[in-house]
């Protein structure tokens, strides 16, 4: 007599159908939010060595190998080819230094030059075309662990550490003059901190070295000499990079306690962090940069303190921007919540002055704007999920957000 196989029970059947959705919305999800690529590691694995684009180019400079040597060197990354080349070397060794580009130089400040951790005041700016470094007016103060980002012609650097004593400096530098100023200092002082400009906007995010640094995030306004605060970052760390992509913050990696794989991203329009796919390698004291859609996570090291690795790993963010013609009877969807900034319709020329009206079921208006263009761009980032009307004159449209 055969033996029939068993039955699965309603719970078993259950307990399937939920692996496999959850399987399947672990896919959509890396497919919506982006994707983490592995490519050509750094010639030399290498920590606390910042990273800076520029003219096509990822430059790695400075920074510890896994032998504990200094560095001077630099590592040049080109994205279209995958591959590595070497760089002129700065004119001194130098680890946990500041460094951005401003006006199609490179700019590195302070920092250490030994492992005794003494902070240095030393600047020094690289010119591409003549490929050589200058000297540049020192820091008010030796200043190491700090970070810096150029807007509006200046650069400015934030926190630290000098003389044992973590920093809330905030120093402009006026490449013109060749020189250092004061601004407004932060509320929470902390060294190992990452800076990142958003918009017009400033961001100081995490550290150590004070109470509640390891998730503090303030914003400087240059504009007014002023700081504010912003949503804590959720995971708090320090030892992290972090770089910009579609005018999001993404804040890859960091130490204490351990070491962190984390990618948490920060939309200025709705004032909140998001989970985002993991960094493939834990790591801290690694290099964060940006071009287009791609954030590159590139070196750092791989246990609390030193273990300096080569790794060199690129997150392509999906990009938000799909376009529906206006016409069309199709529904509008957006997913996932937050979708992006903007919704881009083609509204076309006959469309141009009139109202944009966004209702929800209950006929509320939302949001109404008059359309500026052809091809009009309908920010929808704040919008709860749930399922709207788009009414330009007698047009309407259907538009569901999840």
């Amino acid at each position: 007599m055969k033996t029939r196989p068993a039955r699965l029970n309603l719970i078993e059947m259950f307990q399937i159908m939920k692996t496999i959705l959850l399987h399947l919305l672990l896919l959509l999800a890396l497919q919506v939010h982006g994707q983490w690529l592995t490519l050509s590691p750094l010639e030399v694995a290498r920590q606390e060595a910042p990273a800076v684009f520029l003219n096509q180019r990822i430059y790695c400079v400075g920074g510890i190998t896994a032998t504990y040597v200094i560095l001077q060197t630099v590592d040049v990354y080109d994205p279209s080819t995958d591959s590595w080349s070497p760089g002129v070397g700065i004119p001194l060794p130098r680890h946990h230094h500041a460094m951005c580009v401003l006006n199609g130089k490179i700019y590195i400040m302070g920092g250490y030059a030994s492992l005794s951790f003494t902070p240095t005041d030393n600047v020094f700016m690289y010119d591409p075309d003549s490929l050589k470094w200058f000297s540049k007016a020192p820091l008010p103060l030796p200043i190491g662990a700090a970070d810096a980002v150029a807007y509006g012609g200046k650069i400015y650097l934030i926190g630290g550490v000098s003389g044992g004593t973590p920093l809330k400096k905030c120093l402009e530098y006026d490449p013109v003059a060749d020189t250092w100023t004061p601004k407004s200092q932060m509320t929470t002082a902390r060294e190992h901190l990452c800076v990142a400009l958003a918009d017009t906007l400033i961001y100081a995010i995490a550290g150590r070295g004070s109470p509640g640094a390891e998730t503090a995030v303030e914003v400087y306004n240059p504009a007014n000499d002023s700081w504010s605060l912003r949503a804590n970052l959720p995971t708090g760390r320090s030892g992290l990079d972090a770089a910009v992509v579609h005018g999001k913050i993404y804040a890859l990696g960091g130490e204490v306690p351990g070491v962190f794989n984390k990618n948490e991203m920060y939309d200025p329009d709705s004032l909140k962090w998001f989970a985002r796919p993991s960094l493939p390698h834990a790591r801290h004291g690694l290099g964060v940069v940006s071009s287009g859609d791609t954030v590159y996570a590139i070196g750092g090291a791989t246990i609390a303190g030193y273990a300096a690795c080569a790794f060199n790993e690129a997150f392509v963010v999906a990009n938000p921007t799909v376009i529906y013609p206006f016409s069309s009877q199709e529904t509008i969807s957006i997913f996932p919540n937050p979708f992006g900034d903007e919704l881009s319709l083609l509204t076309g020329d006959q469309f141009i002055g009139e109202r944009l009206i966004v209702y929800d079921l209950y006929g509320k208006i939302i949001i109404e704007e008059k359309v500026s263009a052809a091809g009009f761009k309908l920010r929808v980032s704040n919008l709860l999920p749930g399922i709207y009307y788009l009414k330009i004159k007698q047009t309407l449209r259907k538009m569901v957000k999840a």
